[in-house]
């Protein structure tokens, strides 16, 4: 993850041991994964594992959400900028069985709140988009 640092404006891993998972957690992980992907267009393999960030655009963006929805709403945001990014493959640690706060009403309805709150576009604070890296400057997406 962090040997990539620098090829792009984010690194956003993903898990390439799913299987460590139970079928349940799995099938919900999926689900909400192909949702955003239909959603927004970015079409990423996980919106909820390791990011690097880039502090300086972070700092300018307002984050409309808790919990779970933090993380997707921070990355959907800083895409939408036009920020690039590289997808890298990571192994986590298997989940204790029955240890995972993710497969909770309450998580479900905060990724709601977070999902309708971008629809309606998370307003981002005064971000000087003439500091955003152009094109030309950037280093090629994965």
């Amino acid at each position: 993850m962090f040997k990539a640092a620098g090829a792009a404006d984010l690194v956003i891993t993903y898990r390439d041991n799913q299987s460590d998972r139970s079928v349940n957690r799995s099938l919900q992980s999926h689900s909400l994964r192909f949702i955003l992907n239909c959603l927004f267009g970015f079409w990423l393999s996980d919106y909820h594992s390791m990011i690097v960030y880039p502090v300086k655009w972070l700092r300018q963006i307002a984050v409309k959400a808790d919990g779970y929805g933090y993380q997707i709403c921070a990355l959907i945001s800083l895409l939408q900028l036009g920020l690039t990014y590289v997808q890298v493959p990571v192994s986590l640690n298997a989940e204790l069985k029955g240890s995972s706060r993710a497969l909770r009403l309450r998580t479900y309805f905060e990724l709601g709140g977070t999902i309708v709150s971008l629809l309606r576009r998370v307003p981002i604070r005064h971000v000087d988009l003439s500091q955003v890296p152009t094109d030309a400057e950037r280093a090629p997406a994965r």
